[in-house]
């Protein structure tokens, strides 16, 4: 009896050898709030970070399609002997048509003209069908057009086999309402991905083609744009031939998406690297006063990772004429002036893209991320002189 009710007593604690009694292993809440607070701290350092590291490679990753727009563009110079126009003047385009392609025929010439010309495109601007409407085939449109493959058939290289438009209809062969975007192009002179382009509805295999169902652009058009896979507004192509043209239908020579609201307006940039420009002015080339960023190729803008190309300003914030111009080095606006007696005299007291100080209803400055072909680092902001 004695045995058992010993061997049922608890066991003594040993003390340790330091004198102290060993207690089981664990934290305490102090402890780990404290290793909360760090972790939190850690993760307030590096997701900024990381952040900008994604930031950066998005960035990255339009430039490098810009870049693929810069290769297509020489191939395309290469092949043809001359640079695309972007669409804001038929005197242009139909120049560019008769040197790259001599042998072109009748139809492919006056559909591109009734594309230009059409009522369809806009009624409202052009109800008769004889105006130029300027942004019938506009500057993000014409990347596309001209960079995403032409027929080898050498009269029919926008209508033939592997151009970009496919004829559906069964009426007049120049009615740009019997065409829809062809979207198995051949020889590209740019790798332009159909999955990145303002295609609606996109094309099914299963589907029949008929003018009901036609692949068109976001616009109604057979023509869609192209849009970096880091964005969502259009790639920008503008022609130097163009940069300052103000056209008979009263074009302000810009670009303005209706695909996304919010995503701004642009012009060409001018620059302060080639002034003085031309000395005398009238209104037709007062544009000219300072010279331009890629004087004698073209500009290739994106809105950046803000999807906002900016703001198209006048000197007040009611109107856009006359037409001002940003200098890309400095972010200056230059305000065109026939009475002004330089081009320099023109530039308005702001620096940095500052648009609230010019038109008061801007809440953002869009430019600065812009990503174009002739920054030598990436975003604008980066490329502004101190």
């Amino acid at each position: 009896m004695n045995r058992l009710l010993y061997l049922s007593r608890p066991l003594p604690v040993r003390p340790s050898q330091t004198g102290q009694t060993r207690l089981r292993s664990g934290f305490t809440l102090v402890e780990i709030l404290v290793v909360i607070t760090i972790i939190g701290i850690l993760a307030g350092l590096i997701l900024p970070a990381i952040n900008g590291a994604l930031k950066t490679a998005k960035a990255t990753s339009i430039k490098m399609e810009i870049e693929e727009i810069d290769r297509g563009l020489a191939n395309y110079a290469t092949q043809h002997g001359d640079l695309p126009p972007d669409g804001s003047s038929w005197i242009v385009m139909n120049r560019h048509l008769n040197k790259a392609f001599p042998r072109l025929s009748a139809v492919d010439r006056t559909l591109l003209y009734n594309m230009c010309h059409e009522p369809d495109v806009a009624a409202s601007q052009n109800p008769s069908g004889s105006t130029f409407y300027p942004t019938a085939i506009d500057r993000a449109e014409a990347i596309v057009l001209f960079l995403g493959g032409l027929s080898d058939d050498e009269s029919r290289p926008f209508t033939g086999p592997g151009g970009p438009f496919q004829y559906v209809g069964s009426g007049v062969t120049v009615d740009p309402g019997s065409y829809q975007y062809n979207t198995d192009r051949s020889s590209p002179s740019a790798n332009l991905e159909v999955s990145q382009m303002t295609i609606t509805p996109l094309p099914t295999p299963t589907a029949a083609v008929s003018l009901t169902n036609r692949v068109l652009s976001d616009d109604g058009d057979p023509i869609p744009a192209y849009i970096p896979s880091a964005g969502a507004v259009p790639l920008l192509y503008f022609d130097s031939r163009t940069y300052g043209y103000i056209s008979d239908a009263a074009d302000y020579n810009g670009y303005v998406y209706g695909g996304t609201e919010g995503a701004g307006q642009i012009r060409p940039y001018k620059t302060n690297l080639t002034p003085p420009g031309a000395s005398t002015y009238t209104a037709a080339n007062v544009a000219e006063a300072l010279g331009w960023r890629n004087p004698d190729t073209y500009q290739i803008i994106s809105a950046g990772l803000d999807n906002n190309y900016g703001t198209i300003v006048g000197p007040t914030a009611s109107t856009l004429t006359p037409p001002a111009y940003w200098l890309a080095e400095t972010g200056q606006l230059m305000i065109c002036d026939t009475s002004a007696t330089s081009g320099t005299s023109m530039l308005a007291s702001v620096n940095g893209f500052q648009e609230r100080s010019v038109d008061g209803s801007v809440t953002e400055n869009g430019h600065l991320d812009n990503i174009t072909n002739f920054n030598t680092q990436v975003r604008m902001e980066d490329n502004l002189e101190e």
